[in-house]
C-alpha cells in the first residue's frame, strides 16, 4: 500500500527475517528496496547519504548471498537509479535480472522506471504494459502504466487508467501527483491545483501547481518557507519545481544541480510538465549527470 506506517511495518519485518537468517538473500533485497524509497525506522539519525550508501551495500549482500535472484538485481538496479543516479549500472542489473527471469513484473516495472529517467517514453510503456499484463491485480502495475501513459502523451487514457484505481483503500500516495500533472499537461489547472491540494497542501509539486495557475503570491509564500527551512536532508527537489513554475529558469537549474548533489532528485522531472524545462540546453547537464552517477 505504500503508506508511511504500513511501509514501517514491512521494513520491521524484513529486519526481523535477516536476525532470524542472516544468510536469506531476498530479505535483503527487500530492505534495500525499502531504505531507496526512504523508509528507514530505525536508522532515523542516519543522513540521507548514509541511508543511501546502506540501501546500495544491502543491495550488493543480496547479490552475493544469491546470484540467481532475480529480484536482488533488479532492486540493485533500482537503488542504482534512484538513489545513486548511476542510469549504466541501473541497465546493467536490469539486464542481468531480466536474463534470470523474464516474465518477473518486478523487473519489466524496474525496466520502466529506467526509461522514464532516460526519457525513451515508448520503451516505458511497453514496459509498464507487460508489467500489467504479468500482473494484472497489481495496484502498483496500475499506477504505472497511467504513469507511462501520460509520458507517451496519452493523457485521457492515463486518466482512465487512474480511474481504475478510485476506490483503492488505502490509495497509494502517488495517484494524486500523477493526476494533478496529468491535468497541468492538459491545460486543466484548476482541476491541477484542486487534485495536488488534496494529495497535499502543503507539497513544492502543489506550489508549482499555484503558480502556473497564476496564484503567484501563495507559490512564492511556499518558496519562501521552502528556502528557509531547505537542508541537504530535506531536498533541493521542490525549489527547483517551484522556480520552475514561477518561469525562474536561472534559479531552477542552480537548485537541479543542488538535488542532484543531495540525491533528491525524482524522476517526474522527466515528465511532460516539464518539457519547457528539459528543451532548454542546460538541461544536458542533468543528463551528463545521470550518465556519470551523478558526478
Amino acid at each position: 500500500t505504500r503508506n508511511e506506517e504500513r511501509a514501517i511495518k514491512a521494513f520491521k519485518y524484513f529486519k526481523q527475517a535477516i536476525a532470524v537468517d542472516s544468510t536469506y538473500a531476498a530479505a535483503y533485497a527487500e530492505l534495500a528496496y525499502m531504505y531507496a524509497l526512504g523508509v528507514s525506522a530505525g536508522v532515523d539519525s542516519l543522513s540521507r547519504l548514509e541511508v543511501i550508501q546502506l540501501a546500495h551495500a544491502t543491495a550488493l549482500k543480496a547479490v552475493a548471498l544469491d546470484s540467481t535472484l532475480t529480484d536482488a538485481w533488479a532492486v540493485l538496479g533500482l537503488v542504482n537509479m534512484f538513489s545513486l543516479y548511476d542510469m549504466p549500472s541501473a541497465k546493467a542489473a536490469l539486464d542481468r535480472a531480466l536474463a534470470l527471469d523474464p516474465s518477473s513484473p518486478r523487473v519489466h516495472g524496474s525496466l520502466f522506471y529506467y526509461y522514464e529517467w532516460i526519457e525513451r517514453p515508448a520503451e516505458a510503456l511497453a514496459e509498464a504494459q507487460r508489467q500489467s499484463e504479468l500482473d494484472p491485480l497489481s495496484v502498483l502495475a496500475g499506477l504505472d502504466l497511467a504513469t507511462a501513459l501520460y509520458g507517451s502523451g496519452r493523457y485521457d487514457e492515463a486518466l482512465a487508467q487512474l480511474d481504475k484505481l478510485r476506490d483503492v483503500d488505502p490509495p497509494l500516495a502517488r495517484t494524486g501527483m500523477v493526476a494533478g500533472a496529468i491535468y497541468l499537461s492538459k491545460g486543466m489547472l484548476a482541476e491541477a491545483v484542486r487534485t495536488y491540494q488534496e494529495w497535499d497542501d502543503q507539497n513544492a509539486y502543489t506550489g508549482r501547481a499555484l503558480a502556473l495557475a497564476g496564484r503567484r503570491a501563495e507559490a512564492r509564500r511556499m518558496l519562501a518557507k521552502e528556502l528557509a527551512e531547505y537542508t541537504p536532508e530535506g531536498g533541493a527537489d521542490g525549489i527547483v519545481s517551484l522556480y520552475e513554475g514561477l518561469g525562474d529558469y536561472d534559479r531552477a537549474f542552480t537548485w537541479l544541480d543542488k538535488a542532484i548533489d543531495d540525491h533528491s532528485l525524482w524522476y517526474p522531472i522527466m515528465w511532460p510538465t516539464y518539457a519547457h524545462l528539459r528543451a532548454d540546453p542546460r538541461f544536458e547537464r542533468v543528463r551528463q549527470r545521470l550518465n556519470r552517477g551523478g558526478v
